[in-house]
């Protein structure tokens, strides 16, 4: 029988938690390598960024809602509701993006999510 996800929903795939936070740092460096040297008005500019820049965050997102509840529990010092309402945010209201608030997201979110997630790994 397929594993029940944290949201009683039923798992994609058997991926657990280790790659699904591969995913979220490998998504988080991206970003990272994105937008090195990049500042708001030229991210504002620049469609292909912002759009490469949300899949990232649809992928951060997607990847922390399907962590095991018991996972999130124990680190419930990250902000995964957030992560997964931002995720849901973008995905859904695709022609209602905010792009300050993506921008405030890089800027202030992925760089708090990559310290968080490097304690994780000591």
């Amino acid at each position: 029988m397929p594993k029940q996800g944290k949201q009683g929903k039923k798992a994609k795939d058997s991926r657990g938690d280790v790659l699904r936070l591969d995913d979220i740092s490998n998504a988080v460096s991206k970003i990272e390598l994105m937008v090195e040297g990049v500042d708001r008005d030229e991210f504002m500019e620049n469609e292909g960024l912002r759009e490469r820049v949300l899949f990232n965050i649809i992928v951060i997102g997607e990847a922390a809602d399907n962590l095991s509840k018991e996972f999130t529990d124990k680190h419930s010092d990250i902000p995964w509701v957030d992560i997964i309402g931002m995720r849901h945010r973008l995905t859904h209201g695709y022609f209602k993006i905010n792009t300050e608030l993506v921008w405030n997201v890089v800027e202030n979110d992925i760089p708090g999510l990559k310290r968080k997630l490097g304690q994780l790994e000591e």
